[in-house]
């Protein structure tokens, strides 16, 4: 019983930090702030915020267009997570 109050605590805590990592990259396309600040923000490696963004394949912020796309992404990932 132990085991899996821990399992279910590990798998809370991944999805919070899933939540957490979609809602500091919402940011970063909506607004100017960096791609470092962001991973300082969620007090993660900036390597371990590129693994994610290429694991999903989110574009980095180019232009308006990148904008769009990782916006639209972020929101069906948003969506696939609260199923």
């Amino acid at each position: 019983m132990a085991v899996e109050a821990d399992v279910k605590k590990l798998g809370e805590e991944a999805s919070e930090l899933y939540s957490r990592i979609l809602d500091g990259l919402q940011e970063y396309y909506r607004s100017d702030i960096t791609f470092g600040l962001v991973a300082e923000r969620l007090n993660m490696p900036i390597r371990a915020l590129i693994e994610f963004m290429q694991r999903y394949r989110l574009p980095y912020k180019g232009g308006e267009e990148d904008r769009e796309k990782g916006l639209a992404a972020i929101g069906k990932l948003s969506q696939t997570s609260k199923e």
